[in-house]
């Protein structure tokens, strides 16, 4: 069985980039990301790194072959599929504090 996720051990490396108090201040934000394209999607992983637990995402299109060479979280079997679903699995399977609601 897996540790429980510990927010602090997860990020405290970052500190010294932030002190604790911004930190927490990351923590407890909202960030809206409209699209999840080529720079939505990293916002959203580096975001979701940096320890902001917090997002509403917005993004109307589908992936397609045009889009491989943009998209961050793109792989063959996703094409058709809405970028905002597999962009948000992508953080959401790899940390246990996000809350991603999909707008």
């Amino acid at each position: 069985m897996a540790a429980p996720f510990s927010y602090a051990d997860a990020f405290d490396r970052n500190l010294g980039w932030f002190t604790e108090k911004e930190q927490q201040s990351l923590r407890g934000k909202t960030i809206a990301i409209a699209g999840m394209g080529g720079v939505g999607g990293v916002h959203l992983l580096t975001l979701v790194r940096l320890g902001v637990t917090k997002f509403h995402i917005a993004d109307l299109d589908v992936f397609e072959v045009a889009n491989f060479n943009r998209q961050v979280c793109i792989l063959a079997p996703h094409i058709r599929l809405e970028p905002l679903f597999q962009s948000v699995s992508l953080p959401c399977n790899k940390r246990d504090h996000s809350n991603i609601p999909l707008d």
